[in-house]
């Protein structure tokens, strides 16, 4: 290995380390491992922050802030009580997350077999969930949480 591996794989050793710890927030550990990465000349200093234009990075600043500001306002709390009631049992917690997860299999599902059949797509072309998935969905639902 060379040393420009050495130092990278230590840096990274030690940033996971950094968050698995969790005393220092995420966003400083990696800014942090950055610096430290240019100052020890691993990274070019003109790509440092060449990264930060991608398109990926910029959503995924947009979701840590929209949902901080769910956080800040109690969106999520609400939500959470809505949906993790003391009153429902551990099986209907379950069916639900198992519903959720189980509609785009379903729809995709449809979605195929109508297609190999020849007929038109409901939706027009959308990328909508198709009534007889809502059905199995809600009927599957219905029948945990009642």
């Amino acid at each position: 290995m060379t040393t420009d591996q050495i130092i990278l794989f230590s840096l990274l050793a030690t940033v996971f380390a950094m968050l698995i710890w969790g005393r220092v927030r995420y966003d400083l550990v990696a800014f942090g491992a950055l610096i430290v990465a240019v100052m020890l000349g691993v990274v070019p200093k003109q790509e440092a922050f060449a990264g930060f234009g991608h398109p990926a990075v910029i959503i995924i600043a947009l979701v840590l802030v929209v949902s901080r500001g769910l956080i800040n306002s109690g969106a999520i709390e609400l939500i959470a009580r809505y949906v993790i009631s003391a009153s429902r049992s551990v099986s209907a917690h379950i069916a639900l997350m198992s519903a959720v997860g189980a509609a785009p299999v379903i729809k995709r599902r449809d979605r195929g077999t109508r297609r190999s059949a020849g007929a038109p797509n409901p939706g027009g072309g959308r990328r909508t969930a198709s009534p007889s998935a809502s059905r199995s969905v809600s009927r599957y639902s219905a029948k945990c949480f009642t």
